[in-house]
């Protein structure tokens, strides 16, 4: 069967604790080239991952993307780097100072900063990574849908 190198795959699956959203685009490419776009809390699960994705792909550039959406009773405590972020307002405050101007801390300010915020750090639960599989095996199922339904297109056009 001739498949185009090019194609785009989606998944969204949801339970009572978790919605996974994944996509799957690929361009053409001499090797197997995995560019990852995954939430912190799911990165160490890319060499997990990869292994799905050679059961479907040989070659090419694929670029993998999930969004993870917690319900608000499973959802993982986020871990805010308070050192990090006491150590930016003294230097803010050293500056305003240096300039001889007022400082007043914008505290919400900080829900902005992503580098201050991150996950607790924790590897995620095995049924988890085992339900992310799964999503991440429907989205390159569908890829491949659509790369065989652009091959037979090509192969008429040819």
């Amino acid at each position: 069967m001739l498949r185009s190198m090019t194609g785009f795959g989606r998944c969204l699956v949801e339970n009572a604790n978790i919605t996974q959203q994944w996509e799957v685009k690929s361009v053409n490419g001499r090797h197997l080239d995995l560019k990852w776009r995954l939430p912190v809390a799911a990165r160490s699960l890319e060499p997990r991952l990869e292994k799905v994705v050679r059961r479907f792909a040989a070659r090419g550039r694929v670029d993998i993307s999930l969004a993870l959406r917690y319900a608000s009773s499973a959802a993982p405590s986020p871990r805010f780097d308070s050192a990090q972020a006491a150590a930016m307002l003294e230097s803010l405050r050293s500056l305003a100072a240096s300039r001889g101007d007022d400082f007043r801390p914008d505290y919400n300010a900080l829900l902005q900063i992503s580098s201050l915020w991150g996950d607790t750090g924790e590897e995620l639960d095995e049924n988890l990574a085992t339900l992310l599989e799964g999503g991440l095996a429907l989205a390159l199922e569908d890829w491949n849908e659509a790369r065989a339904a652009e091959g037979r297109a090509l192969a008429t056009d040819m």
